[in-house]
């Protein structure tokens, strides 16, 4: 049975064949470097090479790559290396100019429920990342849905930022600061109040002051993606809206927001009856993007060229 489960597990991808061939030749080199055998320790390497070239040859299906052939549209956000199919493209160079130059602390994404909001933002950051090293920011893609409290969605999004920063830098001290302006964080927050018996004596000012001359220390602009807040809690919106209204801080970060406009204002009623969420909202946004609807007539281009694959597809199968 464990061989069974081993062989469809490499059949779909989920075991890298080369991962465990490498991993057997390099031991195995490492091991006869020791004894001595010099070169049988670089025929080995030379090995793993024919045995994998080999096993592709036969077995062309596996390691599994590429996207699934799907007969029917999944409906699935564009990835960031896909196709501009709605002719997007002066958005998606709008949000990277403003990124790159004008640097804006908060920037927001809107549009209505599946205007391409997703998708829009995976092209923006796709096209980001072809930029020269100098101009490409560092990106953190986070789902504010996701965490379960306040508090996790804190600290969540804090070590997030800082797990991207350590992929490319090293930092001294980076965690400490992180950990320290999450604390602050959680203690404006009533519900977390009783995390401030955690904190050491130095003022919040001092905590922001200290995670900010760590991020400061990065060459390169940090982009943080907050998408899909309409989907979020009141509470845990409310506690979004307070990182954000400290990113002015955090003056090397761009926050990046995708929501639906008129849903975000009817969340937050719930914790702020006596005013005008709209107007709320728009506190928090230097600079807002709006999507446009999607034209009907595309939509009907799309839908007819679909219809023609998945029949040619059909006819193939009974072919």
């Amino acid at each position: 049975m464990w061989a069974k489960k081993l062989w469809w597990s490499l059949r779909l991808g989920l075991v890298s064949i080369e991962y465990w061939v490498w991993i057997l030749a390099l031991s195995l080199f490492f091991i006869l470097i020791d004894l001595g055998h010099l070169y049988l320790a670089f025929g080995s390497v030379i090995a793993a090479e024919t045995v994998f070239c080999v096993l592709q040859r036969i077995y062309p299906e596996f390691p599994s790559a590429g996207e699934p052939d799907y007969i029917m549209d999944p409906d699935l956000p564009v990835a960031e290396n896909g196709k501009d199919l709605l002719d997007r493209a002066d958005i998606i160079n709008q949000l990277s100019s403003l990124i790159i130059r004008e640097r804006p602390s908060v920037i927001a994404l809107t549009g209505g429920y599946g205007d391409g909001k997703t998708s829009l933002l995976n092209l923006t950051i796709g096209q980001l990342r072809k930029r020269d090293l100098d101009q490409r920011p560092i990106i953190v893609k986070f789902s504010p849905w996701l965490p379960g409290n306040s508090s996790a969605l804190v600290m969540s999004m804090l070590t997030s930022i800082s797990a991207e920063i350590r992929n490319e830098y090293i930092v001294p001290g980076l965690s400490n600061g992180v950990l320290q302006y999450g604390k602050a964080l959680l203690g404006m927050i009533p519900k977390a109040a009783s995390f401030k018996d955690l904190f050491s004596e130095a003022s919040q000012q001092e905590k922001i002051r200290q995670l900010t001359r760590y991020i400061a220390r990065m060459p390169r602009r940090i982009l943080v993606v907050l998408d899909d807040l309409d989907r979020m809690q009141p509470k845990e919106l409310e506690v979004v809206f307070k990182i954000l209204r400290g990113s002015e801080e955090l003056s090397s970060v761009t926050f990046i927001c995708s929501f639906d406009e008129s849903e975000l204002a009817s969340i937050l009623r719930s914790t702020r009856r006596y005013q005008n969420t709209t107007k709320f909202i728009k506190k928090f946004f230097q600079i807002t993007v709006t999507i446009p609807k999607i034209d009907a007539s595309k939509l009907k281009e799309f839908f007819q060229t679909e219809m023609s694959r998945i029949r040619s597809r059909a006819e193939e199968e009974r072919r």
